[in-house]
C-alpha cells in the first residue's frame, strides 16, 4: 500500500497499462478462442472418423 501512496500522481498511467494488458483475456476474446479451439477439436474428430469409416469400409 505504501507504494501505491508513494506513486499517486502515476496511478492513472498504471491504470492505463493495466487494462491494455488485461484486454487479451477479455470476456468476448477468450469466448471466441474457445469456440475456434472446440470448432478445430470437432473437425478433427469428424475428420478421424471420416477417415476410420472409410478405411473400414474398404477392408471389409
Amino acid at each position: 500500500m505504501l507504494i501505491l501512496h508513494q506513486h499517486y500522481a502515476e496511478l492513472p498511467t498504471w491504470g492505463e497499462r493495466s487494462q491494455q494488458l488485461a484486454a487479451p483475456y477479455a470476456a468476448n476474446i477468450w469466448a471466441i478462442r474457445w469456440r475456434e479451439l472446440i470448432q478445430d477439436v470437432y473437425q478433427a474428430k469428424t475428420i478421424k472418423q471420416y477417415k476410420n469409416n472409410k478405411v473400414a469400409k474398404n477392408l471389409a
